[in-house]
């Protein structure tokens, strides 16, 4: 009966350390978080300073999600990394043509997707917009996904005036494809506030013929 009892605990030490290990979770960084973690209630209102035309971003869902580490090898007993997304939809009145964006946090890092739009270079766009805190400093990808940008924040501006609001350390974040296939040519760029999020984009393809800025006029956030 000892025996049994010095085996069932020792099997029951090393259940408990592999939990223990297995349970290990890599947080989205707290500052990101609480900054940029949008909950439905969310939107902003954008005008195109090109066309003139209005239009509204929403958040419609905000999910959080955990994977193990590893990369493209998933490393055995790997921690798992939480994510954070958030998903968002303009409120065009043609729904076949519904923009639809996807903030993705992992770590100290910002990810922007987009997709469901006329416009093909915008909809197989992705970009890791910036890292926390807001910073110069060249953009990073993770995983195993192949991803051509060349995105960095080049800038922090002191102030950027829109719709007659001031807007405090905008991070400038620039992108351009840097592959020769020149049907997906872009060159975009995002202006990231920390009290609004993104308060300025400017789309750039010339191969479409694609060129829209999007400034902010109001904006209403729940975190």
């Amino acid at each position: 009966m000892r025996h049994i009892m010095l085996s069932l605990l020792a099997i029951a030490m090393i259940f408990s350390a592999c939990m223990k290990k297995n349970s290990t979770i890599i947080p989205v960084d707290a500052g990101l978080k609480s900054n940029f973690s949008y909950k439905p209630g969310s939107y902003w209102i954008y005008k195109d300073s090109v066309s003139g035309a209005t239009d509204s971003v929403y958040v419609t869902a905000n999910q959080t999600e955990y994977y193990l580490a590893g990369g493209c090898v998933i490393e055995k007993n790997a921690p798992e990394i939480e994510a954070i997304n958030v998903f968002l939809s303009f409120a065009k009145t043609n729904s076949s043509d519904t923009e639809q964006w996807a903030y993705r946090m992992v770590g100290d890092k910002f990810y922007l997707g987009m997709y469901n739009n006329s416009d093909k270079v915008e909809s197989r766009a992705s970009f890791n917009l910036f890292t926390w805190p807001l910073a110069i400093g060249q953009s990073q990808n993770s995983g195993c996904v192949l991803n051509f940008d060349s995105g960095a924040v080049t800038d922090i501006i002191p102030v950027v005036s829109l719709g007659g609001q001031s807007f405090a350390n905008a991070a400038r974040s620039e992108h351009s494809q840097r592959t020769f296939d020149t049907s997906k040519t872009y060159n975009d760029c995002f202006y990231v506030n920390q009290s609004a999020g993104i308060i300025k984009v400017v789309f750039d393809h010339p191969t479409l013929s694609v060129h829209r800025v999007l400034e902010l006029q109001r904006y209403h956030l729940v975190r």
